[in-house]
């Protein structure tokens, strides 16, 4: 079962929340569920938006009847199956939330310059975001499945349904498994999207 409920008290505001509930296993009952609140503010070319969620996935640190896993007796708790922490049982509990603002523009050179490529319908957005997650929160001292980002971008979208990204990804709590150790870490992504 899921559902969303949202609330506009003018426009170019709106705060929603929203829920998913199920079984995540067909042979016994380890419920999953799903809560979230998400957020946008719009004025003018400026745009605020996020999101933040919560999940519970009981049951998913123990064997269940009927799976595949060997050597775990139903019901013991799955140690060694953690692929963030080796030696913890794999977590239950997970969280993260984003926040991004966006500046949408066209600097009227290009529109003069060239006016069937920047013209009505086109528009540059600058973006800066911050996500912040934690995939292992039922395992204490174990920061591993804890991940921040921040992103500086650039987007351009020649009609409505295609854009074309490029940003700079900065993580400051990224993670060497082979070294055992947080390290910072940052990325160059580029990517094309178009009618979906």
């Amino acid at each position: 079962m899921s559902g969303r409920v949202a609330y506009s008290p003018m426009l170019g505001v709106e705060v929603g929340g929203s829920g998913y509930f199920g079984n995540q296993s067909a042979s016994s009952y380890n419920p999953l569920s799903i809560y979230a609140v998400d957020w946008t503010l719009q004025r003018g070319p400026f745009e605020l938006i996020g999101e933040a969620a919560w999940a519970y996935a009981r049951g998913n640190s123990r064997a269940i009847p009927g799976s595949s896993i060997t050597g775990f007796p139903p019901g013991s708790l799955l140690t060694g199956m953690n692929t963030l922490n080796p030696l913890a049982a794999p977590p239950q509990r997970l969280w993260g939330f984003y926040i991004q603002g966006n500046y949408h523009f066209m600097p009227s050179f290009l529109t003069k310059l060239a006016p069937k490529r920047f013209g009505e319908g086109s528009t540059f957005t600058a973006v800066i975001r911050y996500d912040r997650v934690n995939l292992n929160m039922d395992n204490k001292g174990e920061n591993q499945g804890e991940w921040e980002q921040i992103s500086f971008g650039l987007n351009y979208r020649p009609i409505e349904d295609a854009v074309i990204k490029m940003s700079y990804q900065y993580l400051p709590k990224a993670y060497n498994p082979v070294a055992g150790q947080r390290i910072h870490d940052s990325a160059f992504v580029m990517s094309v999207a178009t009618y979906f």
